[in-house]
């Protein structure tokens, strides 16, 4: 994908990505402007699971990260799971171990709805190498602005920004 195509996802993302740099404020946003709920699920991944899985149904999204996963990693799953939905990228159709894995991820999806999940082992495609920049760059930016909400803040520091 061009460098062009790329900044302007990230670019587009800024507009969602909340000043108390909350990951599920972010994701709720972005949810309301695609019109399709996105819901956050921390799953019991075996060491076989890929890290996250992007599940899509005919209503609505699901991102699954391990349930073990530390508040750094979970950003940068989910964020590389955002950014495939920023970049338009469209997950393949679901296998059979897939709506499996989607069954144990959300138990209450009947598998036969989940119509196509994206998993991935590794960044061996472009996409994959796409998505995984983008994603890098709003995990990083959601912690930068977690940061300045944390700050201890006074006038003279407020003056200065």
């Amino acid at each position: 994908m061009k460098a062009r195509t790329l900044r302007r996802s990230a670019a587009s993302a800024q507009r969602f990505i909340p000043a108390s740099g909350d990951l599920t404020e972010f994701v709720e946003a972005l949810a309301r402007s695609r019109g399709r709920p996105t819901v956050l699920l921390g799953v019991a991944f075996d060491a076989e699971a890929p890290s996250g899985v992007w599940i899509v149904t005919d209503k609505r999204d699901y991102i699954a990260y391990p349930n073990d996963a530390s508040a750094a990693r979970k950003a940068a799953i989910v964020c590389h799971e955002v950014a495939h939905m920023l970049l338009g990228h469209d997950p393949p159709p679901g296998t059979e171990g897939l709506a499996s894995l989607a069954a144990s991820a959300a138990p209450t999806l009947d598998p036969a709805v989940a119509i196509r999940l994206l998993a991935r082992h590794g960044y061996a495609s472009e996409q994959e190498a796409d998505a995984e920049g983008l994603g890098t760059r709003l995990a990083a930016e959601l912690a930068r602005r977690e940061r300045l909400a944390r700050a201890p803040r006074d006038r003279v520091y407020d003056r200065m920004r």
